[in-house]
């Protein structure tokens, strides 16, 4: 079985040397016991020991050399086995690892393949790490991923204050030109002002002359105040008796127009009655003949 893609894996980097067995995880891979190698030696003793082969680089044993038992090994191992992050391929008799390689986005990415066991059917220490390797990838993707909401969320701010300024300068120009036009209005406003003050000093300026007009007739009089009063009240009452006799007047000719148009119209019909007596009194043939000539 060939792996589809795969990445190297340099054991001498920090996240190559992380350890699956370090820390509170829980161990990918067991660690070497007195009972693996027990079983070892039971299964060399048995008789049918010829048909397993040792060699230097690894022992193929029915419980061992096969994808499907060393996968049921590792998930009777570890409670919290993900078979999904590990490959387990099968190649010459020997079983080989691969974990999922985080770094890259997609799914189909895997470490380069290597010995499960070594020849004494230990996990090989290198092989180990791979676990380590694999959580530190994972450490540092998850903070890749938290940079990345930091720098998104940092856009998203940066795009909030363009607007908050551009809603700043959009309110600084409507209230510059509130600004103007309530300028505008207090201008007009003090000049409307202005021209009400020179027309009240014109009117006061004019009644003054009017006053100094009238004190000065009143010298010319040689009239007390209280005399000039009494004139003011007599020509006030003067005026007054002539409105009311050009009211009178002017009752009295309406009154006489209508008489007269009264007198007009039955002037017109005394007319129209003596025509019509006339025409009776008139002979038969002179009727006629004006009736022809009409």
């Amino acid at each position: 079985m060939e792996v589809d893609e795969t990445t190297d894996f340099d054991p001498t980097t920090e996240e190559g040397k992380e350890d699956i067995n370090d820390g509170d995880e829980e161990p990918l891979l067991p660690a070497p016991d007195d009972s693996l190698r027990n079983s070892i030696t039971k299964a060399l003793r048995h008789p049918k020991a010829r048909e397993y082969v040792l060699t230097r680089e690894h022992i193929e044993l029915e419980d061992l050399g096969t994808v499907n038992s060393a996968m049921q090994r590792l998930k009777d191992t570890y409670s919290n086995f993900n078979s999904d992050e590990v490959r387990l391929t099968e190649r010459g008799g020997r079983v080989l690892i691969s974990v999922q390689d985080l770094r890259f986005p997609d799914k189909n990415h895997w470490t380069k393949p290597q010995l499960l066991f070594d020849e004494n059917g230990e996990v090989r220490g290198d092989v180990a790490r791979l676990r380590g390797f694999q959580l530190a990838t994972r450490s540092a993707l998850e903070r890749l991923a938290t940079l990345n909401e930091r720098v998104a969320l940092e856009k998203h701010v940066e795009g909030l204050q363009e607007t908050l300024e551009e809603r700043e300068a959009d309110y600084m120009r409507q209230n510059q030109l509130l600004l103007d036009a309530q300028k505008r209005e207090v201008n007009d406003k003090n000049q409307q002002i202005i021209e009400m003050r020179e027309q009240r000093d014109d009117a006061l300026r004019k009644k003054n002359l009017a006053q100094k007009a009238f004190n000065l007739a009143l010298q010319d009089l040689d009239m007390s105040k209280e005399e000039a009063k009494n004139l003011h009240t007599t020509i006030a009452g003067s005026l007054e008796e002539r409105r009311q006799l050009v009211a009178e007047i002017n009752t009295k000719e309406e009154q006489i127009r209508q008489r007269d148009q009264a007198i007009e119209e039955l002037e017109g019909q005394i007319e129209r009655q003596q025509e019509i007596i006339n025409d009776q009194a008139r002979p038969e043939e002179e009727r006629e003949a004006a009736q022809r000539e009409v």
